[in-house]
């Protein structure tokens, strides 16, 4: 009678603490998103607090469906929004919000019926394939280059930083303990380097703990029913538009792939893709962009028979994150525990490309289109370019090979969309 009652409390509290390891994880991510948007003079506590509700709002809705899926903004994504549209193209942070909106209730009319599953075929099933690995090399560099382990280099792409520099040399070794304890097969490896590292810095001190590490959650009245479906220019239009369409196939390759991982039954998967979709919109309201499944997931799969439990401990937990504004802040300012849970999450999502990838490089198509998001994606550092290259070297390839009637008419519209798109671009 002993042995039954202790088995399913051990299991519920390894469930709880998955999700304690799954939300701290995640936390990193609520200030790197709104410290992205804070470059487009967004007000960093509205957005971290928006990022963070709907963060956890949207985990537990996973949980009450008995998914094991953390969801939260994709820092991807999100990175590619502010640089590309926004700092690079001139669009507001406004603009941003209705673009994030628009994906969204896009998405929920899509995946309503039949729709979403013809858009999702239109992408190309080898470039389905390996945009996990493609978001996760984007996630790989971009920890690299916060924990100035790579930097510019006036002769070549990159080069190695300093290492006489304090924050490269913590994030390297951040990295490595990260990466020896996943090793090991420890699940937890990403909070330990994380915890580890930025606990050594601390004793360092290359960051301290605010007077008031703690603060009730501010900001939303500078971020809240502010988003904007209009443009001033026609260029802006284009540009607003681009952005939608690649965010919508990207959040949907990102969220289909996932629920491919845990190989649901596909009515089950037509039901959960709307709800994901759906939270972009009170989302976006709020002050946040869409969420999407996050790479954490990868945690809570571990825990299939306790995921609700899982899923409900990690919302418990980003809630009390909300209130830790100041002291994840602080420790932002020195990211070199952000740096571990950067590289370990992208990791997370090349591993979640199964050997079915590997049909993506059976014919010259395939390897080209393959080859081009992999590395146009990561390098340009906008998630458009990988995808809308690959989708155009895709389809002339196949025409080249004389297999037009292999190509899907979605397909050829995308791909002749793009190829406007970047024409338009280059005048």
């Amino acid at each position: 009678m002993q042995k039954s009652v202790t088995k399913p409390t051990e299991r519920m509290w390894h469930g709880v603490r998955t999700g304690m390891m799954a939300a701290a994880v995640t936390a990193v991510g609520l200030v790197v998103v709104p410290k992205l948007l804070a470059q487009t003079g967004m007000s960093f506590p509205g957005a971290f607090f928006s990022a963070g509700f709907i963060a956890l709002a949207g985990t537990f809705l996973m949980g009450w469906l008995r998914l094991p899926f953390l969801l939260s903004i994709p820092v991807s994504c999100s990175s590619s929004l502010v640089f590309l549209s926004a700092i690079s193209q001139g669009l507001s942070w406004q603009q941003l919000l209705g673009i994030g909106a628009a994906a969204s209730f896009a998405g929920v009319i899509l995946f309503q019926g039949a729709a979403g599953r013809c858009m999702t075929s239109w992408i190309p099933q080898p470039i389905r394939q390996v945009m996990p690995g493609a978001l996760g090399l984007m996630l790989i560099l971009l920890g690299l280059y916060m924990g100035r382990i790579l930097v510019r280099s006036p002769w070549s792409l990159t080069m190695l930083g300093n290492f006489q520099d304090p924050l490269a040399w913590f994030s390297a070794a951040g990295i490595f303990v990260t990466l020896a304890l996943m090793a090991v097969g420890r699940s937890s490896a990403i909070m330990y380097g994380m915890v580890l590292t930025a606990a050594v810095s601390l004793a360092e001190g290359f960051w301290a703990v605010p007077a008031a590490p703690f603060l009730l959650p501010e900001g939303l009245d500078h971020t809240a029913f502010q988003l904007c479906l209009t443009a001033e220019t026609p260029r802006e239009a284009v540009e607003m538009l681009s952005a939608g369409v690649t965010l919508l196939m990207v959040l949907s390759c990102v969220n289909w792939s996932w629920l491919q991982a845990i190989q649901p039954e596909e009515r089950e998967g037509r039901r959960v893709l709307p709800w994901i979709f759906g939270l972009g919109i009170p989302g976006a309201l709020l002050g946040s962009l869409p969420v999407a499944v996050a790479p954490p997931t990868a945690l809570l799969l571990t825990e299939r028979e306790q995921c609700r439990t899982a899923a409900f401990s990690t919302a418990f937990f980003l809630m009390l994150a909300l209130f830790c504004e100041p002291l994840l802040a602080a420790m932002a300012e020195f990211p070199a525990m952000v740096v571990p849970v950067l590289v370990g999450g992208g990791l997370m999502m090349i591993r979640t490309m199964n050997r079915a990838a590997l049909s993506a490089f059976a014919e010259w198509p395939d390897v080209s289109a393959s080859v081009a998001v992999l590395i146009l994606m990561p390098l340009s550092w906008s998630i458009s370019a990988g995808l809308g290259i690959g989708m155009i070297l895709w389809c002339v390839m196949k025409i080249c090979a004389g297999r037009l009637r292999d190509v899907p008419r979605g397909t050829m519209a995308l791909s002749f969309l793009f190829a406007v798109y970047f024409l338009y671009v280059s005048v």
